[in-house]
């Protein structure tokens, strides 16, 4: 259990480092959707309309799959082409405990960025409801297997950081068609 805590912490600082992440997967879509919705805003406050609703989930699905293309499957290939995974199992001598703390250190961020943008919603329409952010989370969870069985696929397939537009393309397609 202290590996994992001490894995996770490794992935939280790594992640961090990167803060262009956060504000592309983010402030982009809090941005768009305000903007979106700037007449709906003018015209009534504290309502949701029933489009807002449908466009609500639409952004979550998006700060979802953006922020597993940025920091699972980009970080997952890069930190496994310059051997920083061959490194950690060296040290934790177990491949379930770096899984497992990469998974939960996704698993966090993705529900922080997803409870951001709903208060930030929220805050904006002045309508406050817990259901939104209570559905938030239960997205994030009904995602996070799918993630876990990337990073493991990511793990077990030679995919080559260059392939990754091929890769990401193809996920986007997918989740795009459903």
């Amino acid at each position: 259990m202290n590996d994992i805590k001490a894995l996770s912490k490794v992935y939280l600082i790594n992640m961090l480092s990167n803060k262009f992440v956060f504000i592309f997967n983010l402030l982009f879509p809090t941005v768009f959707f305000l903007y979106n919705h700037l007449h709906s805003l003018s015209n009534s406050k504290g309502y949701f309309s029933q489009n807002t609703l449908a466009v609500l989930s639409c952004f979550w699905a998006y700060i979802i799959i953006v922020t597993i293309i940025n920091n699972v499957i980009v970080s997952v290939i890069a930190w496994r082409e310059s051997g920083f995974y061959k490194q950690l199992f060296f040290i934790v001598g177990s491949k379930w405990k770096i899984l497992t703390a990469h998974f939960l250190v996704q698993l966090i961020v993705i529900n922080l960025e997803l409870l951001v943008f709903n208060i930030i919603v929220m805050i904006v329409y002045q309508y406050w409801h817990t259901g939104y952010l209570l559905a938030g989370l239960l997205v994030t969870l009904l995602v996070a297997l799918p993630v876990a069985f990337i990073c493991s696929l990511l793990f077990m397939l030679k995919v080559k950081i260059e392939s990754i537009n091929i890769f990401t393309s193809i996920i986007l397609f997918v989740s795009f068609y459903m």
